[in-house]
């Protein structure tokens, strides 16, 4: 079999989008993997443009820490990409078997991880997808980045907003939440897999998506035990700064973490690990002497004596030690059948030059003719049924894809939602994905906790409206229960009491003018008005303490006697009437008058009547002068 001028010798594994063949380049003469795209995937528009992608950006990268792209091709419209072949295993092999690595081997992974992941963002390419199943590590213990599938430049927008892409465990915030990311994102995914590579155990994993959703936007992982673990104390601060929440609070650039990891690097002490026999192998001549307590048969990777610490691993490894590892996990692996030049053909196999069967000689094709025609009407009929099944499987398999995405979204966007105790909201994208895929079992589980979430937030927030009610704080009532309100709109309960919170906020602003004009009444020395406003003050609220007190204090002063002085003159002279009583003939001189509006009179006969309204103030002298005119 042939893809292109590529031989394929076997396959090597099948995925979703696609199978992953061993071939050779007959042209350079080197051996290569093929990664293919099935017909079906092809047809999806956005997994084609993935694929794309994938190959153009890995393609702009050349770092002995990134995996190489030779080629890229379609034949009969299959997509595939010719790469750099990697005899070696997995990361995840390593985490997920927990297999006894020296701590200055870890150390040696994740530098050669930071070091090409800094190559990529210096191009200004984000991978989007750092996991353990996407670092290889060769048997030599080179590290190799690979599949840039979900990969993106940074300032592409071939992601939309809300598309949540990549491994949850391993996912950033930015990512959960939908929200566009960059380098940055990256450095949170390093977080996560050197926490995991460090301890074997991941930081942020629950029983779901949703829950591990939510640690990584709210919860605390648990610190490593350095002393345990033998790696310096200080890797704790490394991790910690990585696992940031916001994006600026972590490293900026990646190449921090290869400073801090340099910076640490003299304090790790190899001790060998139980299940793994000691290395063997001979020194090369001129090695270093080891550092102390590293394994005496170990090599340096790199030139120790580099003026950029960034660009060589300066850490002891163990000849042979990590093509042993990669042996040992390749005998524990399922074994797959080796399929050697029997891949399913991609052109149609051609029926020229086929010999003749005995039932289509010359002599017998009479004989078998029903026979023949009968089996011909078969095979128009299984050609004409596998036509439809393979069409059909192609749209059930789009139909599929995009179920996922759909169920992908709301799940990110119920956990941000579950995150902000928008229980609410939660309930709504739960629901959404019950109504895509009723049996999904994760969504029914979540769907339950945020309802009983959503209920226990209201019971809460119910009480503490009626709290404040009790206690007149309108406003706070009035914000309580506005919340109860946009957790369960039309509850009976909590629209009666937000109504009756609104309308004693009502009265209490009421209340509070009345105050203000009573006490401006009381600054005037006009007791009376403002024991009226006071007084109106307490109807409509009460509990007002110091309307309370300022009623007092009006009461006191209008109920207390209080004078002035009265002078009244008249031309000609005249009696002198004070609210209907005589107080004599002018002039008049009253000394105490009580303070407030007084009725006077001045009577002479033969003289029209002089009547005027005069104030008296406390303390203060008012004189009158009446001039009386003369009857016609």
């Amino acid at each position: 079999m042939h893809l292109g001028r590529y031989e394929i010798i076997e396959e090597l594994g099948r995925g979703a989008m696609g199978v992953v063949y061993k071939a050779r380049d007959p042209l350079l003469n080197r051996i290569v993997a093929i990664k293919t795209m099935s017909a079906e995937a092809a047809e999806n528009d956005e997994l084609r443009s993935r694929l794309e992608r994938e190959a153009q950006l890995a393609a702009k990268l050349r770092h002995p820490n990134i995996i190489t792209i030779y080629d890229v091709g379609e034949e009969e419209g299959i997509p595939f990409i010719a790469m750099e072949f990697l005899e070696g295993i997995d990361l995840r092999h390593i985490t997920s078997q927990n297999i006894p690595l020296y701590p200055s081997e870890k150390w040696a992974i994740l530098k050669q991880l930071c070091l090409g992941l800094h190559h990529a963002h210096k191009e200004g390419v984000v991978h989007r997808d750092i996991k353990p199943g996407n670092i290889r590590l060769l048997r030599d213990g080179t590290v190799k980045i690979m599949d840039f599938g979900i990969a993106r430049v940074a300032s592409s927008q071939l992601t939309q907003a809300g598309m949540v892409l990549g491994s949850v465990n391993y996912m950033s915030p930015e990512q959960v939440e939908g929200r566009k990311v960059d380098h940055r994102s990256d450095i949170f995914s390093v977080g996560i897999l050197a926490y995991e590579l460090l301890s074997y155990r991941l930081p942020f994993k629950s029983d779901s998506m949703s829950s591990t959703m939510f640690n990584i936007l709210k919860g605390e992982h648990h610190p490593l035990d350095p002393v345990a673990l033998k790696l310096p104390p200080g890797v704790n601060d490394i991790i910690v700064k990585c696992l940031e929440k916001r994006p600026e609070d972590r490293p900026q650039d990646v190449v921090e973490i290869v400073h801090r990891l340099d910076a640490l690097a003299s304090e790790i002490r190899n001790e060998t690990p139980s299940d793994v026999s000691t290395p063997i192998g001979e020194r090369p001549a001129g090695t270093p002497a080891p550092l102390p307590g590293e394994d005496p048969e170990a090599t340096v990777v790199g030139d120790p004596q580099a003026a950029d610490p960034s660009t060589t691993i300066q850490l002891w490894v163990h000849p042979h030690r990590f093509q042993r590892i990669s042996e040992s996990i390749e005998k524990k692996l399922p074994k797959k059948p080796t399929r050697v030049g029997v891949a399913p053909p991609l052109r149609s196999p051609s029926v020229t030059g086929l010999a003749p069967t005995r039932a289509v000689t010359a002599f017998g094709i009479r004989r078998h003719a029903p026979l023949l025609a009968a089996t011909f009407f078969l095979l128009l009929v299984v050609l004409g049924l596998g036509s439809y099944w393979l069409s059909n499987r192609a749209e059930v398999e789009k139909e599929r894809s995009e179920l996922q995405q759909v169920i992908s979204t709301h799940m990110a966007e119920a956990a941000s939602r579950l995150a902000a105790e928008d229980y609410r909201g939660a309930v709504e994208e739960l629901e959404k994905v019950l109504e895509a895929a009723p049996a999904h079992e994760e969504a029914e589980r979540a769907l339950m906790a945020a309802q009983q979430a959503q209920r226990e937030q209201l019971s809460e927030l119910v009480a503490r409206g009626r709290e404040m009610l009790r206690a007149g704080r309108f406003r706070d009532a009035i914000a309580a229960l506005e919340q109860a309100d946009g957790a369960d709109p039309g509850n009976e309960d909590v629209e009666g009491l937000l109504a009756e919170a609104k309308e004693g906020a009502e009265r209490t602003t009421e209340a509070g003018a009345a105050f203000e004009r009573g006490l401006s009444a009381l600054e005037g020395k006009d007791y009376a008005r403002s024991v009226k406003e006071l007084e109106r003050a307490l109807e409509l609220d009460p509990e007002h303490r110091e309307a309370q007190e300022r009623l007092r204090f009006a009461r006191t002063e209008l109920a207390r006697p209080r004078f002035g002085t009265l002078t009244v003159n008249a031309i000609p002279f005249g009696e002198v009437f004070l609210d209907g009583a005589t107080v004599g003939v002018t002039p008049v001189n009253l000394e105490k008058v009580r303070v407030g509006s007084h009725t006077l009179r001045v009577i002479r006969n033969g003289y029209e009547e002089f009547q005027r309204t005069v104030v008296v103030e406390e303390g203060q002298a008012r004189n009158v002068v009446a001039e009386l005119v003369k009857k016609p």
